[in-house]
């Protein structure tokens, strides 16, 4: 678990974290290759196995995720955020922030099996800030969709 300096603030239920997850439009994921640290704004769809969170992105074969997703390296940290407002003040440094987010860290894997890779396109948000179970697509389809991933996240 990622210690926070502030565990006051620590959302542990899952249903309020759910909440959180689906306000965000973005999942950032950042991992590091030989090329150095990299941060990826990503398209996503998560679900909950067992309590533990499973994230679900998808991408093309090629590019410098895909190297690294098909790397031995699979260590990856993300961040999501939303509920964003303006703590104003007259005063500079009582100025602040408001926001929720999710941080995390987990391994990534890549979605070998397509039984699994229909199941995974089921979670994935269509309309920004939405979960939807509705897309469909044809074997054709699935098969030009590239690197379908999942990981298993700490938060």
């Amino acid at each position: 678990m990622i210690k926070m300096r502030r565990s006051d603030k620590r959302v542990t239920d899952t249903s309020e974290i759910k909440k959180i997850i689906d306000a965000c439009k973005v999942l950032r994921m950042a991992f590091k290759d030989s090329e150095g640290l990299c941060i990826l704004p990503l398209n996503f769809g998560y679900e909950f196995e067992n309590e533990k969170l499973k994230l679900y992105f998808h991408g093309a074969e090629q590019g410098r995720k895909a190297r690294f997703l098909k790397s031995e390296q699979t260590d990856v940290a993300f961040e999501m955020d939303c509920d964003h407002a303006l703590d104003d003040n007259d005063i500079a440094c009582k100025v602040g922030f408001f926001y929720s987010s999710i941080v995390g860290t987990g391994k990534a894997n890549i979605i070998e099996d397509e039984a699994e890779k229909v199941h995974a396109v089921e979670f994935l948000k269509i309309e920004p800030g939405t979960q939807k179970n509705a897309l469909r697509f044809s074997m054709k389809f699935r098969c030009k969709c590239g690197i379908w991933v999942k990981y298993r996240a700490v938060a």
